[in-house]
């Protein structure tokens, strides 16, 4: 395991956001990397940054593709506690993930 050591949150971010770049760059055309990322407060600004990155044509996610490990029993997609809802707000909606490219949990199938 590696641990990252940063000054605080803002470098924390950038350092996360310029990680994921980095090992999006290693892919060649057609090559995906696949990621489980998280949702909430920690990653909040990683994503913004992700996101201004794309809007200012530095960046494109179309080579990422994301799974989600995590998603409440039984709470409606749109719900505003969803992690799916959360996703979407705070990642999806910012930058250009394919949406074929994000897989969710269904958190209404049954056991």
């Amino acid at each position: 395991m590696r641990v990252f050591l940063r000054n605080d949150y803002e470098d924390l971010s950038h350092f996360a956001a310029d990680y994921l770049i980095s090992l999006l760059k290693t892919k060649e055309s057609g090559e995906y990397l696949n990621v489980a990322l998280p949702c909430g407060y920690p990653v909040q600004r990683m994503y913004a940054i992700l996101g201004e990155k794309v809007k200012a044509g530095e960046l494109s996610l179309k080579q990422l593709r994301v799974f989600h490990i995590d998603e409440f029993l039984d709470l409606p997609e749109k719900s505003e506690h969803s992690q799916i809802q959360w996703m979407h707000t705070n990642l999806y909606s910012i930058v250009d993930i394919l949406p074929s490219n994000v897989h969710y949990l269904n958190p209404h199938r049954p056991d």
